[in-house]
């Protein structure tokens, strides 16, 4: 038995890749940008179970941000927050 292709319009939705916008590649390349900069800024002191949690949590915050889009504006002012403060006690 087939199914009518009248009844398959609409239910084809592209995938989730080709729903992002270009503000979430953007939030992509921030974040990934953010993530080399520690690792060159700070490798020698890192062990490779640092590392891996630095890749590991980039890698979330970019999927998180991709699919919880307020988390965004959020990240970035406690990242803004956070230097900040790193910078009083520079």
């Amino acid at each position: 038995m087939s199914v009518p292709h009248d009844l398959m319009d609409g239910l084809e939705r592209p995938s989730f890749i080709r729903q992002l916008s270009l503000f979430d590649w953007l939030w992509a390349a921030i974040v990934l940008a953010s993530a080399v900069g520690v690792y060159v800024e700070f490798n020698a002191a890192l062990g490779v179970y640092q590392q891996a949690i630095l890749a590991g949590a980039a890698a979330a915050l970019v999927g998180v941000g991709w699919h919880w889009k307020p988390m965004r504006p959020l990240s970035l002012v406690i990242a803004g927050l956070s230097l900040f403060a790193i910078a009083l006690y520079g």
